[in-house]
């Protein structure tokens, strides 16, 4: 496989088939076509505005929690969401916009709300040679488990920012020092929309890179990691070029990293400028 068919995987949503989802005038989510007479047969009032779906909803933030809360256990019961976190996820244009309601993650995809995430490339150098720390998600995960991912990395719940978040899961997942991780830098973003079995997963992450000390040792403190691993940096490309065992947003980081340090050359790659479209993926009415 190539890395422009891994970016292809991860973005296996027909957007053609999804409507945006206004709420006090900002672009919250995305509706599928799919999920249109489900959502308004469990009570959302969702009407047609052009091409838009308007959700005209209570003005009180709490009553919309709680209607978006019933619409999720009511699809849980029926067997539709799965895999409930206990965490709930905002609905909101962007992050420097206000928050206009709040979901179950489990039930975000059937909305399309946008989820938002952190990812720490996680370096070192060996022998003179450039090496990824890489940890291996446990076999408990709901989502992909066993699959390899970033050293740290997780989605980011209501109420914390972007930054704080890198801080608590550095420390969770890898025993990330807070003096440590705050010496990661921001790179840059992916988005992405992939088609799941209920809706669609419209997520933007957050990347940084962060050089580790050769003699660091990351153990898991949460119970999410079975294993880690470092490996020299052109394995861990192989790795996502040629098998499936990346985490399928967590190799298009990889992608992005090797895009950004130039291990991925246009002279040599002929999907260059592709690779390089195909890691900002969003639906054409949804700004942020």
């Amino acid at each position: 496989m190539t890395y422009l068919a891994k970016i292809e995987q991860l973005n296996s949503a027909d957007l053609a088939a999804y409507r945006p989802l206004i709420l006090d005038g900002d672009p919250v989510g995305l509706i599928w076509r799919d999920n249109l007479a489900r959502l308004r047969d469990h009570g959302l009032d969702l009407r047609d505005d052009g091409d838009r779906l308007i959700w005209y909803a209570p003005a009180d933030f709490a009553a919309r929690n709680a209607i978006l809360a019933e619409l999720a256990q009511a699809l849980a019961a029926e067997g539709y969401v799965r895999g409930w976190r206990n965490e709930q996820l905002p609905l909101l244009a962007n992050l420097h916009r206000p928050v206009r309601a709040l979901i179950e993650r489990a039930a975000a995809p059937v909305i399309g709300v946008c989820g938002y995430g952190v990812h720490v490339n996680g370096t070192t150098t060996r022998d003179g040679v450039p090496h990824m720390w890489i940890a291996r998600r446990a076999t408990t995960k709901s989502v992909e488990p066993g699959k390899l991912d970033q050293i740290a990395a997780g989605g980011i719940p209501y109420g914390i920012g972007v930054f704080a978040n890198l801080i608590k899961e550095s420390d969770e997942e890898a025993a990330i020092p807070e003096t440590l991780a705050r010496q990661a830098r921001p790179v840059g973003i992916i988005s992405y929309t992939a088609q799941t079995e209920n809706g669609i997963r419209a997520d933007t992450l957050y990347n940084y890179d962060l050089e580790l000390p050769p003699d660091f040792r990351p153990h898991n403190r949460d119970g999410e990691v079975d294993e880690f691993l470092c490996l020299p940096l052109d394995e861990i490309a192989r790795l996502v070029r040629d098998s499936d065992a990346f985490k399928q947003n967590s190799a298009v980081v990889v992608i992005d990293y090797l895009i950004r340090h130039g291990y991925l050359k246009p002279d040599d790659t002929p999907d260059y400028p592709a690779l390089c479209r195909g890691i900002h993926h969003r639906h054409p009415q949804m700004h942020s």
